[in-house]
């Protein structure tokens, strides 16, 4: 037991969502914090985001297996994905169970701009960490989440082209800067059906190696965030690109290699995605060196107060000690600035 289950018992019955349609990110972002060594900050954080949040629907009866289809990517169903997941969460080892969905939930990597993953990869590592009651029970709602938000992208399958994320960027189509994009990220994820060439996008790299394509995919998509956010309005949909993937990155040592490379494909689709609609192709030349330290983005991540800036360095302090590069630590201190 630690500062993360006093959190959960905060956040508990908590709707999966708020205002709309905004996804509910206290569990991931306190996970987040504790992760950053920053346990005294979990609970007056938690408790502050509660606030916003409305309550969660009852469970309902679970989805069945004849129904999966049809349930996916229906938000009225998160009851009776909630429903399912908490019977299929109650006992026995989680990590088989988990390997059997995230396999099943992989081609919706995209929706509810990958919250769904998020969610579910965060609640991984903490039930790694500590198996109890309540983060089982965390473990359910991040899969019913996914699975309620469920929303694929066009895709074909061919044999890899085996580039690495950022060669592979070179050949993602975009949408033309003058294309309007309104709505949600959800909404917005719509538009790469308009780009003929999308659906081969999967298919430019291989991600079966992942102790180095998920540090390869996160460099690749913090330079777009660095690129792309010199525009306004584009700061939370470039974030996820890399807390999508990068939550993947939590989910792999839980699964089979077949999940993994099937679930990475997915986390470099989506985060294509992104850069497809939101992006511009990052800068060729170098970052330059680190201007700041851990101890100094871990403060100013948690001065803000705001979840995307917290998860988002998180996520860039932890790919960065697995591969080291500039871009992380630039990315964050942009988001942080931008976001506080």
């Amino acid at each position: 037991m630690d500062r993360l289950d006093d959190a959960l018992e905060i956040l508990d019955g908590a709707g999966p969502d708020y205002g709309g349609g905004l996804a509910n990110h206290g569990p991931m972002a306190a996970e987040a914090l504790f992760a950053l060594d920053q346990a005294d900050a979990v609970v007056p954080f938690t408790e502050r985001y509660r606030r916003k949040l409305g309550d969660e629907p009852a469970p309902g009866r679970p989805v069945e297996r004849a129904e999966i289809r049809d349930a996916l990517g229906q938000m009225r169903r998160y009851p009776d994905w909630l429903a399912l997941f908490l019977r299929e969460f109650r006992e026995g080892p989680w990590e088989p169970v988990a390997d059997r969905w995230v396999y099943e939930l992989s081609p919706g990597f995209a929706g509810a701009a990958t919250h769904g993953v998020i969610r579910t990869g965060h609640a991984a590592r903490s039930l790694a960490r500590h198996d109890t009651p309540g983060r089982r029970k965390e473990l359910a709602r991040g899969f019913a989440y996914w699975a309620a938000t469920h929303q694929t992208l066009p895709r074909k399958e061919t044999s890899p082209a085996h580039l690495t994320p950022v060669q592979a960027l070179a050949h993602v189509p975009r949408l033309p800067d003058d294309v309007r994009r309104t709505g949600s990220i959800a909404q917005g994820l719509k538009l790469v059906a308009t780009l003929p060439d999308f659906p081969g996008v999967i298919a430019l790299v291989d991600a079966g190696a992942p102790e180095s394509f998920v540090p390869a995919l996160g460099e690749a998509f913090a330079r777009v965030f660095l690129a792309g956010t010199t525009s306004p309005g584009r700061t939370i949909a470039l974030i996820h690109a890399v807390t999508g993937p990068a939550a993947a990155g939590l989910l792999v040592p839980h699964v089979s290699a077949r999940t993994a490379a099937r679930l990475l494909a997915c986390a470099w689709q989506a985060g294509a995605a992104i850069y497809a609609v939101w992006g511009k192709p990052p800068e060729s030349t170098e970052v330059g060196t680190p201007r700041t330290t851990r101890e100094a983005l871990i403060a100013a991540a948690v001065k803000s107060g705001d979840e995307h800036a917290i998860k988002f360095t998180e996520a860039c302090l932890r790919l960065d000690a697995a591969v080291p590069s500039p871009a992380y630590e630039a990315a964050a201190s942009r988001a942080i600035e931008l976001l506080s």
